[in-house]
């Protein structure tokens, strides 16, 4: 146990961290030798530093502990330390100009002297996060390096988002109802999307790399193992790792234990598969067994049924995941952005009412929403139009139509002009009907409706145009459209039967023998109708 440090060393150690500007320290300190005496020791002081918001309490910790160093990175002020993986720490931080709150991810130089490709990996998770830009995938905003006694610190500064990891939500609260579950999985898969369209594969999904926010809103994390379509890179960074497959066990998709550089972006809904699977039972699909045991499990085995743990899983649902999570790639859904349509879509069916109007955001391109087709309702109130469109007020079946009554009620209230409001008032005066029938429309002045014409000129659709007279039987237009061939064709059909004929002719009156001249005159007109008839049916029709 470190020995704590003295008051009068605390106060060194602050002032040589920089923690506190000088203009703030040397009156703090003097505020504390005269008017707080009985804060006698660094503890106490950094307690109540604490309290007041001047420290924080990663900082006070480092203070306590003889530390003056490393709580400055390039322009971020580390405030605290957000946790600790294979990829180095990932601290809490503010930039000193512009007051933003951001997550600092820092490589180790430890880590880069005993494996230099970690040095590469983490410069292409800065390359894909940067080129990535989606709500479901934290956002990059600097990565730089910065020399610190003699030794380069690499440093990745990223969005903050203050919640909580996937797998740190089920240990502390439990599995999720299948709606929360899936809505989850959703919104991966739209930020997995688009970073397969960027040409990149995660290939570390886990619950661990999503993290939810406050609101609700899911991010993917983590891009250090991501893979890049067409990276001549990929062989430089995975051959130290021969022996050694890239990902994480319990998740891995079965080709990626064989290569992970020849995997797609199916490999990433397989892993997500068995997310929505941890999701629902609280342990991934192979919780038993050394990482070598699970590796092969997902080779040659299936996990448990998710009905084991939840008997009433829907039906669909569990289809769903069988189909993420199938052992050939093939036989998974094709890209992320069909599976996000597809637990859409499962969402509008077994969501409450209440649930989905609290999820306006509830669509698979993360542009335009979507409407519950299946339980909509029609409109009570009117609708926004043109200002050159007729304002019909709905019908009703029993007592007078309450134009007040519809502005109030209706988030798409249209407000009266003066010109309105007038027509309005007459149309409330004694011995005027504010009633109309189930077949008549409101009347509108001549005037108006001159005007509104000439705004917006009507054209008739082809139901409504005037039907033109057939040309006659005898004339070449009418024998081309009622054999459904153009004109031109119909003329050289009638001349060439023409000539035919003559010809036939000519040879029935030269020839000798009368009956055989009748027979080879009848057959050939036989013949040639049939070649006239294929050949006018071989046309291009009108």
């Amino acid at each position: 146990m470190p020995t704590e440090v003295s008051l009068e060393l605390f106060w060194d150690l602050l002032q040589r961290s920089g923690v506190i500007s000088e203009e703030e320290l040397e009156p703090l300190r003097s505020e504390y030798a005269k008017d707080l005496v009985h804060l006698d020791t660094a503890a106490k002081v950094s307690d109540d530093l604490v309290a007041r918001n001047l420290l924080t309490r990663w900082q006070a910790e480092m203070l306590l502990q003889g530390r003056h160093k490393g709580f400055f990175l390039g322009p971020y002020r580390l405030l605290g330390l957000l946790g600790k993986g294979g990829m180095g720490a990932v601290y809490l931080a503010e930039h000193q100009l512009i007051r933003r709150r951001t997550a600092v991810k820092v490589l180790p130089s430890k880590a880069i002297s005993r494996r230099p490709s970690m040095k590469e990996r983490f410069r292409r998770e800065a390359q894909a996060v940067a080129s990535l830009d989606h709500p479901n995938i934290v956002r990059a905003y600097d990565f730089s390096k910065e020399l610190l006694d003699k030794t380069e610190v690499f440093y990745l500064a990223m969005e903050f988002v203050e919640g909580k990891d996937l797998q740190e939500l089920i240990r502390n609260e439990g599995t999720l109802d299948y709606v929360c579950a899936v809505d989850y999985i959703r919104q991966a898969a739209l930020g997995l999307a688009h970073a397969h369209a960027a040409g990149l594969v995660h290939r570390d999904i886990k619950p661990a790399n999503l993290l939810i926010d406050k609101k609700g809103v899911v991010k993917l994390l983590d891009l250090g193992l991501v893979k890049s379509f067409d990276d001549s890179e990929e062989a430089s960074l995975t051959g130290e790792h021969e022996n050694t497959v890239l990902g994480t066990a319990d998740y891995l998709a079965p080709e990626q234990a064989v290569s992970s550089r020849d995997v797609d972006s199916r490999a990433d809904i397989y892993s997500l598969g068995y997310t929505l699977y941890f999701s629902l039972c609280g342990h991934p699909p192979f919780p038993e067994g050394t990482i070598h045991q699970r590796m092969a499990a997902h080779q040659s085995r299936h996990a448990p049924p998710v009905t084991e743990h939840r008997p009433d899983c829907p039906q669909e649902l569990i289809e769903i995941i069988k189909k993420m999570v199938a052992k050939h790639p093939v036989d998974r859904f094709h890209s992320a952005d069909e599976l996000a349509e597809v637990l859409s879509n499962w969402l509008f069916e077994h969501a409450d009412e209440d649930w989905i109007l609290g999820h306006p955001g509830l669509h698979t391109d993360g542009t335009e929403p979507r409407t519950h087709v299946a339980r909509e309702t029609a409109p009570s109130g009117p609708s926004m139009v043109n200002e050159t469109e007729l304002d019909l007020a709905p019908i009703e079946e029993d007592g007078p139509i309450s134009t007040e009554k519809n502005q109030n009620d209706s988030p798409h209230a249209t407000v009266l002009d003066n010109e309105d409001q007038n027509d309005q008032e007459d149309s409330d005066q004694p011995g005027q009907s504010s009633r109309t029938s189930d077949t008549a429309l409101p009347s509108v002045e001549e005037e108006r409706l001159d005007q509104l014409l000439k705004s917006e000129p009507v054209t008739a659709g082809p139901q409504l145009r005037p039907m033109e007279r057939l040309p006659s039987f005898w004339s070449i237009s009418g024998i081309a459209m009622r054999l459904g061939i153009p004109p031109a064709a119909a003329v050289l059909a009638l001349f060439v039967m023409f000539m035919i004929i003559i010809v036939i002719l000519a040879i029935f009156f030269f020839s000798r023998d009368s009956e055989t001249a009748v027979g080879n005159t009848a057959s050939s007109l036989a013949t040639v109708f049939d070649l006239v008839f294929v050949w006018c049916q071989q046309q291009p029709r009108l």
